[in-house]
C-alpha cells in the first residue's frame, strides 16, 4: 500500500503502518481522554485520561494485528503465501499473494481473525471480571478492550465483501454451489 513504511516482521510476516493510522491514533485517544473515559472514570488527573486514551487507542490496534496476524498465519499453514499485514485509516488487513484455492480454505482463513478477536474478549472480560477496584485506569483499559474486542469480532461478521462476514458467506454459496463468488 503506498504511503506505508515497514514496522518489522511478526512471525516471519512484514508488518506496515500507512500514515492514515497515525490520524486514527490521535483521533482515538482523543475520542477516549476527552470524551469517552471523564465520562465513565469521574476525578482523574487530565494527563491520566490523556495516557490511558493513547494506550488503550494503541492497545486497540495491537489487537487489530492479533485479528490480522491470525488470519495470515492460518494463510501461511494452509500454503497460501502471505504479503504482508498494513495497519492503516479503517483498521488492518492481511496481504495474501494468492486466492484460497476452495471454499474450505476461505473460510477457515476468514473466520479466525474474528475468533481471535472473540478469544481476546474473553480473556480480557475474565480479566476485568477480577479486578476489585474498577475505577482504575487498569480496569478501564480493561473494559474498553474487552469491549471493543466484542464489537470488532461482531463489526467483521457483517455478510459485506471483502469484510470477514462476506468472505465466509462467499465461502459458504462457493462450497453450496461449485462457484466463486457472490
Amino acid at each position: 500500500m503506498n504511503g506505508s513504511f515497514r514496522v518489522g516482521k511478526i512471525a516471519g510476516i512484514a508488518f506496515e503502518i500507512h500514515y492514515t493510522w497515525f490520524v486514527v491514533l490521535v483521533v482515538f485517544s482523543w475520542i477516549l481522554a476527552d470524551g469517552f473515559l471523564p465520562s465513565r472514570y469521574k476525578g482523574w488527573e487530565g494527563t491520566t485520561y490523556w495516557s490511558v486514551g493513547t494506550l488503550g487507542a494503541i492497545l486497540l490496534f495491537a489487537s487489530v494485528v492479533v485479528h490480522e496476524l491470525a488470519h495470515s498465519l492460518v494463510a501461511k499453514a494452509r500454503g497460501l503465501p502471505v504479503e504482508g499485514i498494513t495497519l492503516f485509516l479503517f483498521g488492518g488487513v492481511s496481504s495474501l499473494k494468492a486466492d484460497s484455492r476452495g471454499p474450505r480454505d476461505e473460510l477457515i482463513i476468514s473466520a479466525v481473525g474474528p475468533l481471535a478477536s472473540l478469544g481476546l474478549f474473553a480473556v480480557l472480560r475474565v480479566l476485568y471480571e477480577g479486578v476489585t477496584d474498577t475505577t482504575t485506569p487498569f480496569a478501564a483499559l480493561l473494559w474498553y478492550l474487552w469491549w471493543i474486542n466484542l464489537a470488532l469480532a461482531i463489526f467483521n461478521m457483517l455478510p459485506a465483501y471483502p469484510m470477514d462476514g462476506g468472505r465466509v458467506l462467499r465461502s459458504a454459496i462457493w462450497g453450496l454451489t461449485g462457484r466463486v463468488g457472490l
